[in-house]
C-alpha cells in the first residue's frame, strides 16, 4: 500500500469518527495561535506607547535609582551631566491618626518634578509641587483616616496641609 493511501485511510478514519481525535489538536493549536497573536500585539502596543509618550510616562528621559540611600554628589554630578535632575524618595510607612492606622507608600518629589508632562491627580485636576508642606492623598486613604482637604497634619518637620481631589 502506497504512503499517500494509508495516509488519507488514516485520514478518512479521523473524518469518520467526527474529528474526535482531532479536536484537542485544532483547539490547541487555535489557543497557542491566538496568544502569540494577543502577545505580539500586547509587545508592539507597550513599544509604540512608550515610543510615544515615554517621558511622560517616566516622568523624564531617563530613571537612575539607588536602594537605601541618597545619591551621592558624584553620582548627582554625573546624572546632571546628562541634563535636569528630579529627585524622588519612595518609601512604605504607616499613617496613624487617633487609633486609625493605616500602611501607604509615601512618594516625595522635588519642585522640578515631573520634568516631561504634567502632575495629574484624581478627576484629571493637574497638581502644582510649589509648596513643600502640602501632600497629596487618594480619597480612599483619607476617609478611612477621617480627614478632608485643608485638614493639618503633624509631621517631623511641622505642620503639613492635606489636599485631595473631589472623586
Amino acid at each position: 500500500m502506497s504512503e499517500w493511501r494509508l495516509a488519507w485511510r488514516l485520514a478518512r478514519r479521523e473524518l469518520d469518527l467526527r474529528f474526535r481525535g482531532l479536536r484537542l489538536l485544532l483547539a490547541c493549536l487555535f489557543l497557542g495561535v491566538g496568544a502569540l497573536a494577543a502577545i505580539g500585539s500586547l509587545t508592539q502596543s507597550i513599544d509604540a506607547e512608550l515610543a510615544s509618550r515615554g517621558s511622560a510616562i517616566l516622568g523624564g528621559d531617563v530613571e537612575f535609582g539607588t536602594s537605601q540611600r541618597a545619591a551621592t554628589p558624584d553620582e548627582r554630578a554625573a546624572m546632571a551631566r546628562f541634563g535636569t535632575v528630579s529627585e524622588t524618595v519612595r518609601m512604605q510607612a504607616t499613617a496613624i491618626r487617633g487609633t486609625n492606622s493605616v500602611p501607604v507608600q509615601l512618594k516625595g518629589v522635588d519642585a522640578v518634578y515631573p520634568l516631561y508632562g504634567t502632575l495629574a491627580v484624581q478627576g484629571g485636576s493637574v497638581a502644582k509641587v510649589d509648596d513643600p508642606k502640602t501632600i497629596w492623598i487618594v480619597p480612599a486613604l483619607a476617609q478611612r483616616l477621617g480627614v478632608g482637604p485643608g485638614a493639618r497634619t503633624a509631621g517631623d518637620r511641622g505642620l503639613h496641609r492635606c489636599r485631595r481631589d473631589r472623586e
